[in-house]
């Protein structure tokens, strides 16, 4: 949660709760991805552009209507699938 209020500055949200975690190792890097979700508290604004050196923007998108290309692991939570590598969700 304070990746997410550093990066963001919300601040007002639930208690978080897995929901995938991504293990793959294409390209021959291993990475292990964990999706995790929290539904906002009622007072929180927009999200806050905290960090414009790393990011150009936060929006909301609905989920079938995101941007593309997404993230390999971001893509992989979002469609379900291990896409060619590993993946546990639950």
């Amino acid at each position: 949660m304070s990746e997410l209020c550093e990066e963001t500055g919300i601040r007002d949200v639930g208690s978080p709760q897995v929901t995938a975690v991504v293990l793959d190792h294409c390209g021959g890097v291993v990475r292990v991805t964990a999706a995790v979700t929290m539904e906002l508290g009622a007072t929180q604004p927009a999200p806050e552009l905290t960090e414009p050196q790393v990011f150009r923007s936060w929006r909301w998108f609905a989920p079938d209507d995101l941007p593309s290309p997404l993230f390999p692991a971001t893509a992989q939570v979002m469609n379900g699938s291990g896409g060619g590598c590993y993946s546990v969700t639950g």
